[in-house]
């Protein structure tokens, strides 16, 4: 038996990683810069979204991706970028940015903003149950 949050197989896990790359030359007539991208992870808690991206410490920043999670969160989407050291599925988590929709703001020291650098993943926890508090609440 596996432990829960644990993957049984690095190959199990890869054999769920889509190519994205072989679409890449597919938008070239528009525009040589345009090519998919992808999501780690979403949850849907009564027709709201939380996205959760994963990035290497140290990874290139991908203009793309940020362009679109920034649409998401203007769409009514939340956002947790997750920053790790190694493999994504050690869980070694360095850092985690939560970005949320202006309708469900962060409270910090009285004020009201979109974004909160946090501790890891007890933080990422406890995120994850303000939020669905959050959504419970007002629906």
């Amino acid at each position: 038996m596996t432990e829960i949050g644990r993957m049984k197989s690095v190959e199990s896990f890869l054999d769920g990683v889509a190519n994205l790359g072989i679409y890449r030359g597919d938008f070239a007539q528009h525009n040589s810069k345009i090519y998919p991208t992808d999501l780690d992870g979403i949850v849907e808690v009564k027709g709201e979204f939380l996205v959760h991206e994963y990035k290497k410490v140290g990874a290139p920043e991908n203009k793309g991706q940020e362009i679109l999670l920034d649409a998401l969160r203007r769409k009514g989407f939340s956002i947790i970028q997750i920053k790790h050291i190694g493999p994504c599925w050690d869980m070694n988590l360095e850092s985690a940015v939560f970005s949320v929709p202006n309708h469900m703001p962060l409270n910090r020291n009285g004020d009201i903003t979109t974004k909160k650098d946090v501790a890891v993943l007890d933080s990422i926890r406890r995120f994850h149950a303000w939020w669905v508090n959050q959504i419970l609440m007002r629906k």
